[in-house]
């Protein structure tokens, strides 16, 4: 055992600093993040001091107090070392290269105690104290780091995260946050934004005076919340930083406010209930919410009483969104809402000549008269073309002519928008030219389910243009629902928010085409059927969901979602095959594919009889950001042909089998090499595996010098695994034995041969 000895002074050469905490390290003041930033599924927790590319600079005791946990790990933060303050907070050290000389004895004696290098030790106030300024460690790359760095986190004593540069660990910033979108939410049926009743991006505009504008009055009705892609900056870096506190104010009503001043790690994996994950999802950019949907749990950084979530009666509302960062700097975004529900319009009458047409609009009902119309050229098989120029707008009381050029409208469907007076959008018409329009029996249609917060949309897109009138149809065991589609584009029919509710037990989809007809004529008719089954997922119950070839499953726990939603699986006709590795299953999306998760879901996939080798096969995800199947730890049920996994995210999954073991490389010593004593420190290999990845648990890496195991390190980002020897090897000949093995289950074992003097 370990004598439990008072230090009263465990490291030498304390410095003398004024009053306050100090700065960890002195590799730089320079962040490559800071508190609270998005990352996938958490928030980030501390900062990640920079430290020049380089490791090996000091780390202080930024107080006085002791130090009362270390860690050593292949995953995380590495090896880390907690100092419990005597201010009664917790500083955390992560990725260190090493610890101080007896903090590193301490280390090397539990390893050895324990016959493993993961250690995870806590100590009382009695054993090692410090003062501040004493050198408790270096910086290093341990763990799940990508480059050297010291990530640095204050806590209080209930291990709840701090903000460390709100808490005394001020740094220079001249520099205010940047705004570069903002997003506006429709969050209940009948919302519409400029016309439209999905969510709307616009860009900011920054003023002479800093001030970041609206690029115009935005026409909303309904409950709306907002989003922002905004960020910090700071003088010398290149980085962008979050934010630190940001204010929502509709007439100089503040309606929300969130800052990052504390966190806790039971809330870091809601994440993606602040950042908007859909936008996220869809490619869109980092969005961070200004409202909370009542589905999703109030965090420590929301600070207002209010959810911020809008529903703001008729008239012209004034917006303001102030930003904020540690230092104080701010910046403001500005912005008018004119709240009033879309207006329509009508195409009363077309003149025509051979070198023009004019289309002669009015509002469909209403004397609010058209201010302004924009049109639109699409292609016949739904492409948008260009925005038109007119040739000519005469506008007269209610009367609004537009004319174009006729040769830009040959073999073209045209879209209008138009704006009011009062500065109501209304709804998009269409007009087509002549022998545009195809026959309804050479339609294809395809049917997506678009979710959003506390509802869905339902859109038909049908694959050239048509005038027939388009209607949907939920059929269920009980009733048939009727859901009305609008036209929002020539190809693309949506359908208004709605409740996943009307999908329980439901038995197929029916798209509805109906030409038209002129007086006397037989109405003619076109069904498309589409067999896509949602089921319904609802907190606190667990659900089963199968793909229409029953083949994949979905499973949720009573925790799998926040709210009532639907799930489904389609079957992706199109894939990246993977390589290495076979592909032995269909490729599976999980939908919706824009929803977060609660919790994980367990899926499971069935492979074919015909696969006669069942080993090494895993459940893989399709990772959109880096572009390359990853692995899921995965259960194989033999005797079923089933394999099983657990998902946080609603991704595309197959079955690939990984036929091909992992690699070893770049191994120093070299086979057959000869070398000064001085010169072997440390034993070091490189590993690699193009498909599952490395097996980064300890009992799958291993070295063996003559004979005896080492307790090696391994950097799961780099994938070396070293080892730095306590003595210098003796003269003569050596054999270093390296094993690793990948998560698909295949072993690589290496000899290498070689001579010290």
């Amino acid at each position: 055992m370990i004598p439990n000895i008072i230090f009263i002074i465990l490291f030498g050469g304390s410095f003398i600093f004024g009053q306050g905490p100090l700065w960890p390290t002195d590799a730089g003041r320079a962040l490559s993040s800071n508190f609270g930033e998005f990352r996938d599924n958490h928030f980030h927790m501390g900062l990640d001091i920079k430290t020049n590319g380089k490791e090996g600079f000091p780390v202080y005791a930024v107080a006085d107090g002791y130090i009362s946990r270390m860690v050593a790990n292949f995953k995380g933060y590495g090896k880390a070392l907690y100092l419990t303050t005597d201010e009664n907070n917790i500083a955390v050290y992560c990725h260190l290269n090493r610890f101080s000389p007896i903090l590193e004895n301490v280390l090397g004696a539990q390893q050895a105690r324990q016959m493993r290098y993961h250690v995870d030790r806590s100590f009382s106030p009695a054993e090692f104290s410090v003062k501040r300024g004493d050198v408790i460690g270096y910086t290093g790359n341990t763990g799940a780091s990508s480059a050297p760095h010291l990530h640095f986190e204050l806590r209080d004593l209930n291990n709840r995260p701090l903000n460390p540069l709100s808490h005394g660990f001020s740094l220079p910033d001249r520099i205010a946050p940047i705004a570069r979108e903002i997003a506006i939410i429709p969050l209940a049926p009948d919302t519409w934004i400029n016309g439209n009743p999905l969510p709307q991006t616009f860009p900011l505009f920054r003023d002479r005076s800093g001030i970041y504008l609206l690029p115009d009055t935005v026409n909303c009705s309904g409950t709306i919340g907002l989003a922002i892609k905004a960020f910090d900056k700071r003088q010398g870096a290149p980085n962008i930083y979050q934010l630190y506190r940001v204010e929502l104010a509709v007439d100089n009503n503040l309606r929300y406010t969130i800052v990052y001043d504390q966190l806790d790690y039971d809330q870091s994996r809601y994440v993606n209930t602040v950042v908007d994950y859909r936008l996220e999802r869809l490619n869109l950019g980092e969005f961070q919410k200004l409202y909370r949907s009542d589905a999703y749990p109030t965090l420590t950084i929301h600070k207002s009483k209010g959810n911020g979530v809008l529903t703001l009666p008729p008239g012209y509302h004034d917006l303001q969104i102030r930003l904020f960062d540690q230092a104080g700097n701010r910046s403001i975004i500005k912005g008018t809402i004119f709240v009033n529900p879309p207006a329509k319009m009508k195409i009363e009458s077309i003149s025509r000549s051979q070198a023009d047409i004019t289309f002669h609009l009015r509002p469909a009902f209403g004397s609010i008269p058209i201010k302004s119309i924009t049109a639109y050229s699409f292609t016949p098989y739904g492409f948008a073309d260009e925005q038109l120029q007119p040739l000519e707008i005469i506008a007269r009381g209610k009367d609004y002519s537009i004319r174009f050029d006729r040769r830009k409208l040959e073999r073209k469907i045209i879209q209008f928008i138009g704006i009011n007076k009062l500065g109501a959008y209304a709804l998009p018409i269409h007009w087509a030219a002549d022998n545009t329009a195809r026959d309804i029996f050479d339609i294809t249609a395809e049917l997506k389910l678009s979710q959003v917060e506390d509802g869905l949309f339902l859109q038909v897109q049908t694959n050239v243009y048509s005038d027939a009138h388009v209607t949907l149809k939920i059929h269920t065991p009980d009733r048939v629902y009727d859901i009305p589609l609008m036209r929002i584009q020539p190809t693309v029919y949506l359908s208004s928010r709605t409740s996943p509710v009307i999908f329980d037990n439901m038995n197929y989809i029916e798209v509805i085409l109906t030409a038209k007809s002129a007086p006397g004529e037989t109405k003619k008719e076109r069904i498309i059927k589409f067999e896509k089954k949602p089921s319904l997922a609802i907190p606190g119950k667990t659900v089963t969901v199968l793909s229409n070839d029953r083949l994949c499953s979905i499973r949720t726990t009573s925790n799998s979602v926040y709210d009532t939603t639907i799930l489904w699986i389609d079957v992706v006709e199109d894939n990246t095959v993977p390589t290495p590795g076979k592909q032995l299953s269909k490729v599976y999306q999980l939908q919706p594919f824009e929803v977060p998760l609660k919790d994980s879901i367990q899926i499971g996939i069935r492979y074919s009889k015909s696969v006669t080798d069942e080993t090494h096969l895993g459940i893989y995800f399709y990772d959109p950001k880096n572009e390359r199947w990853t692995y899921l730890p995965t259960r194989n049920r033999v005797k079923r042909r089933v394999l099983t996994a657990s998902v946080s995210s609603l991704d595309a999954v197959t079955v690939i089998q990984d036929p091909t073991p992992p690699v070893i490389r770049e191994v120093f010593p070299e086979n057959n090499g000869f070398y000064n004593y001085r010169d072997v420190q440390t034993l070091r290999a490189i590993v690699d595996d193009e498909l599952s990845g490395i097996d980064s648990r300890e009992e799958s890496l291993s070295m063996v010098l003559d004979g005896a195991r080492l307790l090696i390190a391994y950097q799961p980002i780099k994938k070396e695994m070293s080892y730095r020897l306590a003595t210098p090897l003796e003269e003569g000949r050596h054999e270093l034995i390296i094993s690793i093995a990948d998560q698909s289950g295949n072993v690589t074992t290496k000899t290498i041969r070689f001579t010290v003097d």
